[in-house]
């Protein structure tokens, strides 16, 4: 390399550091030595029109086109330092120049648009847009820029204007934003318009309003959309989505069974019909009816996989996987009963179209020897390793671990992640961030299953199966000899792949273990490690919130779904005897299913002759501090019947909070329990809705007992938080199992 190359790239690079005067220099002694470098001249005359000096910019561009008048770079800068000289005419020629020369240098299309903007020559404008939109189509400052133009530009073009500008904000996440310019596209759409724009419009609409949860608005264009393009099978898929989170559950079956009629390989489309439940029931006769839907639902569901699947072919594999595989049971789980029957059907179909499409994630896996390897090597695999509830319950399981006798993997397979997350990666030896995609990639889930196995664990724990579509699958294969969940989903995986179930000695009834298909383990107290929150900024008052500064506040805060409509009167029947009350709810991140919420309360207090409102205060959904808050302006805290609060209940002690709860039937009704049990604060623990609503009742007429039980909490919290009892006896038995697979490889050779 030459002593001018030395020179030229240190001033390139003195440049880009903004250090323009020693670049100057630099580019000075480069031309010394070699005058006839043309794009030493350029680059200096991009120096100069950066330090304003755009004459000595202009000799010095004019210098390097002199030496080489085919480089296309040169004149567009020669067109930037024409604009700084008001020379407009000279700098179009320049741009031109530079067309002429490189097409595809989206920048010299940029600034004739800028210039014919100024010029009110829209028509020039917008074309050199749409040329740079084109060649760039992902930029949105280039939309933005065609957006504006059409705007501006005369009646004809202003659909165009609208389109682009909610296409603009859309690909730069403005969805609120987009709202508006989409909806007036729609409605002032002529023959003129394109049909594929007008589909455009109807899935980034129908999306933006999905994403801001507006559910009934967003169903009303997949509507529209499905009218106009019924070929078009995703925009079935969004339309039976926003009919069912905004509680039009018949709706939604009616949508599927069309699908389903207009696409009959689509596998999706024939679960819907058969599976889809509401978020929120009306009635428990609601509940009878969706729950033997279901089950008729299912065994249709079986014989339709079975019939049409053609397991030897690897698209329909595809097909019938990404079908069934895209969801879960979920809101199945809310009903309250006991779905072993139903989740072990299911996941039987799952693991067989599984078994053949990753065969070789199916072999049986052999513990190594604690001779060959002196650690036990746990992993665990969660979609929930930031602050969500599974994360923040189990990281002390991490946290309080044996690191002289475990070695610990994570597997951290959601997109997001924040400080708890590395609360996660820095309690582990290994941490690996496999981020899932949104939809069901197969090649995903074996890059994923061959890095598990790679990696030789002893046991693999599923911190929760039953939420994210993905790990329903992934729990479906043989990627660790041992294979574990959590009751982060307190439900049964019901898959022959899962050996055991982790749950709690407190949280379990006797009869526990005909919940489950896999093995139930029984952890001491509430089998968790749980930190305490840092309560030091929830510091709002009721004032913030609207709520009264004279009542007996009774905070229930679960999601929606978790209300079943037999409880109801429940609140009434406590303001009957409690005229101070009032109730504390959140809402659901759907508007519609908080509206049939509160029209339920309404019926529920009007059968007690009162009136919901003056009882209920429904809030918006809030940010944890905020919520904190909550927990400690309330008097009581009211703990749902069927499925418990577990973190919530936690959280609520933390504040001192009394908790009423009811002893339920099922693990995942006896949350709150378990955790008064462990505290033994055990005078709010009621056995049936009548004692809970004594229960309730005299807390909120009785301060000076609230009060007690409140310091009788205080007191006793150091025996719940932190308790690292379960971890040993968890540590326990994964030395057992290991111990116990060992013995079985070695006496089966």
């Amino acid at each position: 390399m030459g002593n001018w190359q030395i020179l030229y790239q240190e001033a390139t690079a003195l440049q880009k550091q903004n250090s323009l005067t020693a670049a100057e220099q630099k580019y000075q002694q480069a031309l010394q030595l070699e005058p006839k470098q043309a794009e030493i001249w350029s680059d200096l005359g991009h120096l100069y029109y950066q330090m304003g000096r755009h004459q000595e910019a202009f000799s010095t561009l004019s210098q390097a086109l002199e030496i080489s008048r085919f480089t296309a770079l040169h004149h567009y800068r020669l067109g930037m330092v024409f604009e700084q000289l008001q020379q407009t005419e000279s700098a179009i020629q320049a741009y031109e120049n530079t067309i002429k020369l490189d097409a595809n240098l989206v920048e010299a299309y940029l600034a004739l648009g800028r210039i014919f903007v100024t010029q009110s020559q829209f028509d020039a404008a917008i074309s050199n847009y749409l040329i740079a939109h084109d060649r760039n189509p992902r930029d949105v400052k280039i939309l933005s820029d065609l957006g504006q133009a059409y705007e501006l530009q005369a009646n004809e073009s202003e659909l165009r204007s609208d389109f682009y500008l909610g296409f603009s904000y859309y690909r730069q996440g403005n969805y609120a934003a987009a709202i508006a310019p989409y909806e007036k596209f729609l409605a002032s759409l002529t023959p003129a318009i394109a049909s594929e724009a007008i589909e455009r419009v109807y899935r980034y609409l129908g999306d933006s309003l999905q994403r801001l949860n507006h559910s009934q608005r967003a169903a009303e264009i997949y509507q529209a959309a499905v009218k106009q393009y019924s070929q078009k099978p995703d925009f079935h898929i969004n339309l039976i989505a926003a009919l069912r989170n905004s509680g039009q559950t018949r709706s939604a079956i009616a949508a599927a069974a069309t699908a389903a009629q207009l696409f009959p390989d689509m596998v999706l489309f024939e679960r819907d019909r058969h599976l889809v439940l509401p978020i929120l029931y009306e009635s428990s006769t609601e509940i009878s009816t969706y729950r033997q839907q279901f089950n008729q639902g299912l065994a249709q569901l079986i014989q339709y996989v079975q019939s049409r699947a053609d397991v030897n072919s690897a698209e329909s594999r595809a097909v019938f996987l990404r079908g069934l595989g895209s969801q879960t049971n979920f809101y199945l789980h809310y009903q309250g009963q006991n779905d072993l029957e139903q989740q072990v059907q299911f996941a039987q179909l799952l693991h067989q179209l599984m078994a053949v499409q990753y065969p070789e994630l199916m072999q049986p896996l052999a513990t190594k020897k604690p001779s060959v390897r002196q650690k036990i090597r746990v992993g665990y695999a969660s979609a929930c390793m930031w602050k969500q509830t599974v994360g923040v319950l189990f990281l002390g399981w991490l946290r309080h671990s044996d690191r002289q006798n475990f070695e610990i993997y994570s597997y951290h397979l959601h997109p997001h992640s924040d400080e708890h997350t590395e609360k996660f990666r820095a309690s582990s030896d290994v941490f690996r961030h496999l981020p899932v995609k949104e939809a069901i990639e197969l090649d995903y889930i074996q890059a994923v299953g061959e890095q598990i196995r790679k990696d030789e664990l002893d046991i693999l724990v599923f911190l929760d199966v039953g939420m994210h579509p993905y790990m329903s699958l992934f729990s479906s294969l043989r990627l660790a000899p041992v294979q574990c969940v959590t009751w982060g989903h307190p439900v049964t995986t019901g898959s022959p792949t899962i050996d055991y179930f982790l749950s709690s000695e407190l949280m379990e009834p006797e009869d526990g273990d005909k919940h489950y298909s896999e093995e139930l383990v029984r952890l001491p107290n509430i089998s968790i490690a749980y930190s305490p929150p840092d309560l030091s900024e929830a510091t709002k008052t009721r004032a913030d919130f609207g709520l009264r500064e004279d009542a007996v506040l009774y905070l229930s805060c679960q999601t929606l779904f978790k209300y079943l409509p037999q409880y109801d009167y429940i609140f009434a029947a406590i303001a009957q005897q409690v005229p101070q009350a009032q109730f504390v709810f959140i809402s659901h991140k759907s508007a519609a299913i908080t509206e049939k919420f509160s029209q339920r309360l309404e019926r529920a207090f009007a059968q007690y002759g009162l009136k919901s409102p003056d009882y209920c205060a429904i809030l918006p959904r809030q940010g944890h501090n905020s919520y904190l808050s909550l927990n400690r302006i309330a008097d009581v805290f009211l703990d749902t019947f069927s499925w418990s609060g577990g973190n919530t209940a936690l959280e609520a002690i933390a504040c001192q909070l009394p908790v009423v709860t009811c002893l339920g039937k099922m693990m995942r009704s006896r949350h709150s329990y378990a955790v008064l049990k462990q505290l033994g604060v055990t005078e709010a623990i009621a056995a049936n809705e009548t004692e809970y609503i004594q229960i309730a009742a005299r807390l909120g007429l009785d301060p000076k007992w609230r009060h007690q039980v409140s310091q009788k909490i205080k007191a006793a919290r150091s025996r719940l938080y932190d308790d690292i009892t379960c971890v040993k006896a968890l540590e326990n038995f994964y030395q057992q199992v290991v111990h116990q697979q060992a013995s079985l490889a070695s006496n089966s050779r």
